[in-house]
């Protein structure tokens, strides 16, 4: 072990051992925390995976170089599966519906939000990916492969993305929150990619890199802002007071910081040519990005959370944070990228 593996190891495990500890006291936040972790750390792998799909599909210069980073992140995805399973255990303290079936309405809790779906969805999903890696980087899955992979993945996301993130608040629903929630996984991919492998050669593929980074913020956000103006100005009172609640008692800074640090900041160094060839502005748009991702997340979940719940995430991210990193350290970059991109290149 190295050095750095060795220091991310440490951190990993201390803030780990903080967490256990917490739980005996604050378990409801203890696990609140976590799924924020989880979904953090797991956007950065499934997004990975889905960006290979995509190259198989396109071919290009730019997943060729990037397949050092991406297929490692990628075949950390079945790591979540486990990581997952302390919050399915404790569902009801994660989740209200969960814990009080009777905010929701009957038909909803006996159709959809109730924990053998969770579960179930859950669970399909990871062995559809895990599936997805095996043709992809093991069988050398061609095309065909792909487009079906890419398809699939978008209909299990539909749910993941509703279960994961927006039943926090049952409330609350959005058509277009799946869509924003996988650009928002390509964009973290991307910038794991530009913060870790800035220096990916030829020129070509780091100014690809900055496109695609460039292109994505702006997917994402656009989605975020359409949703906003179709429920503020169509006069519908429970969607608009998803975002009331997020606009109030500090959370407002913190979606102000998430659009600077997620879209503003990287896309202003990314739109000049010259900064994209370079690794350091590369590096720099890719750590902004990250960040804003992170406090996206928290704008999200956090007004829902019990108390000390986003504190806990903070030592979840560091804890599924260390596990992903050494994960994707100790799987040889050369042997993956090569299996990813045999015959596709």
């Amino acid at each position: 072990m190295s050095r750095a593996e060795a220091i991310i190891a440490a951190a990993g495990l201390v803030a780990l051992a903080a967490l256990v500890a917490a739980g005996f006291f604050w378990v409801q936040a203890v696990l609140q925390g976590w799924l924020l972790g989880l979904v953090f750390w797991s956007s950065v792998a499934i997004g990975a995976l889905v960006l290979i799909l995509i190259h198989r599909l396109t071919g290009g210069i730019w997943g060729a170089a990037m397949a050092p980073v991406l297929g490692p992140a990628s075949m950390t995805v079945p790591l979540f599966a486990l990581l997952f399973i302390p919050v399915m255990v404790g569902l009801g303290e994660v989740y209200v519906w969960a814990g009080d079936p009777t905010v929701v309405k009957a038909d909803i809790i006996d159709n959809y939000l109730n924990l053998s779906g969770y579960v179930l969805r859950t669970l399909v999903a990871f062995v559809a990916w895990g599936a997805i890696l095996v043709f992809v980087v093991r069988l050398h899955a061609g095309k065909l492969f792909a487009a079906l992979g890419l398809a699939f993945h978008g209909l299990v996301m539909s749910g993941v993305a509703v279960d994961w993130v927006l039943s926090t608040d049952p409330h609350f629903t959005s058509t277009a929150f799946a869509t924003e929630f996988m650009v928002q996984q390509l964009l973290a991919a991307l910038a794991f990619v530009a913060l870790f492998a800035p220096a990916i050669a030829p020129v070509r593929a780091r100014l690809d890199l900055g496109e695609l980074m460039i292109a994505t913020l702006v997917g994402e956000f656009y989605l975020a802002l359409m949703s906003l103006i179709v429920f503020w100005y169509g006069d519908l009172p429970h969607q608009a007071h998803w975002y009331l609640v997020r606009v109030r008692f500090g959370w407002q800074w913190v979606i102000l910081a998430t659009v600077l640090l997620e879209a503003v900041i990287p896309f202003l160094i990314l739109l000049e040519e010259k900064r994209r060839r370079d690794p350091r502005w590369l590096r720099i748009a890719g750590a902004s990005v990250l960040i804003g991702v992170i406090l996206h997340i928290v704008w999200w979940l956090g007004p829902t959370y019990a108390s000390g719940g986003v504190i806990a995430g903070g030592g979840a991210l560091v804890a599924i944070g260390a596990a992903f990193l050494l994960g994707w350290r100790r799987i040889a970059p050369d042997r993956v990228a090569a299996e990813a991109e045999a015959g596709h290149g």
